[in-house]
């Protein structure tokens, strides 16, 4: 019998509290680290949608060229959250 991890997730209230924070904290992170790099973020798809598709080392070098910086945030802070 196989056990299957998401179900034990799912049916556990407080891995299923602390799973819905990570991707609560991971969705804030993404959405402020492209806020602060909105710029690049933009060249970066207008590179995608002309050339229509990249590979491995393409990717890499237009990541790296396009220098994204991390924002420094507090992610247990209310005010960095984006308003719903």
């Amino acid at each position: 019998m196989e056990h299957d991890p998401l179900s034990g997730v799912m049916m556990d209230r407080d891995k299923r509290s602390m799973a819905c924070q990570l991707i609560g904290q991971a969705y804030v992170a993404a959405h402020l680290l492209i806020e602060h790099n909105r710029e690049a973020v933009e060249k970066i798809a207008d590179v995608l949608v002309e050339r229509k598709e990249l590979h491995g080392d393409e990717i890499v070098g237009l990541l790296d060229g396009s220098k994204l910086t991390l924002p420094e945030v507090d992610l247990t802070d209310d005010a960095v959250w984006p308003k719903l």
